[in-house]
């Protein structure tokens, strides 16, 4: 019968890299207490250098990756990050910093939601709101504590 043969093809491949979808939560929006668990140094998908960071909102629990440009003239928000968690440039406004300076420290991020449309694995497009963080603060503490 045709279209019972079965195939019993051998296949190795190197899936080391793959990931799965990743959505980002929708944090509440408002200023928020933020940890940051994780940084790497990547190439964004135009080729452009970057630093993704892992954001977890300490109250909600929930974590998102936020991507910080590296370029010149576009490092307006690494900065910022940068000067809440207490690493300040020279006064040539040479930063000096690693990756590891920013994971474990805490500061206040402003989530703000907006509209994210993008392709799905079926090529629909879709728009879904998301949460981002743009600017930063010095984490404000509670009195309480």
């Amino acid at each position: 019968k045709k279209g019972n043969k079965m195939s019993d093809e051998s296949f190795e491949m190197d899936m080391s890299k793959e990931k799965s979808v990743r959505r980002r939560k929708l944090i509440p929006a408002g200023w928020r207490h933020l940890k940051f668990t994780n940084a790497e140094n990547r190439k964004s998908k135009a080729g452009n250098p970057m630093v993704v960071i892992e954001t977890l909102d300490v109250e909600s629990g929930l974590s998102n990756e936020e991507y910080f440009v590296t370029e010149p003239g576009k490092r307006w928000k690494l900065k910022n990050l940068l000067n809440s968690i207490g690493v300040e440039g020279g006064q040539d406004g040479n930063y000096k910093w690693r990756l590891s300076d920013i994971i474990g420290k805490e500061a206040d991020g402003l989530s703000e939601h907006e509209p994210n449309e993008y392709i799905d694995r079926e090529g629909n497009k879709k728009i879904q709101t998301q949460s981002v963080i743009n600017e930063f603060r010095t984490r404000a503490w509670d009195e309480g504590q």
